[in-house]
């Protein structure tokens, strides 16, 4: 075999100083409020719901009610009881929470954009 020559790695990138990096609050609140509304199991939850949707053709109700028959059978009435109340206070906080943004934030928004123009 030939000898091989010697390699250099190229030298680690800088560390920033991260010891004293801290996110400012807005970074933190906003981050929080993303990770509420836009997680994996949101997604799933609602993937999931628009596949039975269709699948069945019947509304909302129709679909938790699957689901809570399911769980139930899976996982016992208490479980299947608590599981539902939670998603159900979940999906209503966030359903309050965009419709505040919009009222608050949007609709304003919006509204000064089309005067401006």
């Amino acid at each position: 075999t030939f000898p091989t020559p010697p390699t250099s790695s190229p030298p680690p990138p800088p560390q920033p100083q991260s010891s004293n990096f801290r996110p400012s609050p807005l970074v933190s609140l906003f981050s929080s409020f993303f990770k509420l509304f836009f997680n994996e199991g949101s997604r799933r939850r609602r993937a999931a719901y628009i596949a039975a949707r269709d699948r069945t053709g019947k509304g909302w109700f129709h679909v938790a009610r699957m689901g809570f028959k399911g769980r139930k059978k899976n996982y016992g009435l208490i479980n299947a009881v608590v599981t539902y109340a939670g998603r159900v206070a979940m999906d209503g906080f966030k359903g309050v929470l965009g419709w505040t943004f919009k009222l608050a934030v949007f609709y304003p928004v919006r509204t000064a954009f089309r005067i401006k123009k």
